[in-house]
């Protein structure tokens, strides 16, 4: 979670440096481009309820092949690290246009576009770490009174201090 962090924060400082040299040389923002890291973000959290379900071994549902598991964990872990760098990236475009949203009328639009699209990068943050998550293999019920006793033999009380 750190170096997601991090990552956010130093493509910040960059982006915002790279964007108040150049914005005005910057193309306008694509309109929709936000919904593309909604769908990936929904697509990794149905994804992720899924995959829970089938390690869980919900009734009906086929176990997942371990390859498949460690598949989607790497897409997790990718998608997590691409929704750092795209806050980062957006957030640098919010800060700009945000404070100059009254002076330049390109601002005023792109502005918006670079808040729904922090929100959909966290979005897909979200998404990944809960797919990240969903990936860990579940913890048996009762694990601290499933193991073997104390004395290794079944049925024996463990020998007690020497005395």
């Amino acid at each position: 979670m750190r170096v997601l962090l991090a990552t956010a924060l130093v493509t910040l400082v960059a982006a915002y440096l790279v964007v108040r040299a150049g914005y005005g040389d910057l193309p306008p923002l694509p309109r929709y481009a936000p919904a593309s890291l909604v769908a990936l973000a929904l697509a990794e959290a149905v994804g992720g309820s899924g995959v829970r379900a089938r390690l869980a071994g919900s009734r009906g549902l086929r176990p997942l092949p371990a390859l498949t598991v460690a598949r989607a964990a790497a897409l997790a872990k990718a998608s997590s690290l691409v929704g750092a760098l795209v806050t980062g990236g957006y957030g640098a475009l919010a800060l700009y246009t945000l404070s100059r949203r009254s002076d330049v009328a390109a601002a005023r639009r792109d502005s918006v576009i670079s808040v729904l699209g922090v929100l959909a990068a966290i979005a897909l943050t979200a998404a990944a770490l809960y797919l990240e998550r969903s990936c860990r293999t579940p913890k048996p019920p009762d694990a601290a009174t499933s193991g073997p006793p104390a004395s290794g033999v079944p049925g024996q009380r463990p020998p007690g201090p020497a005395g």
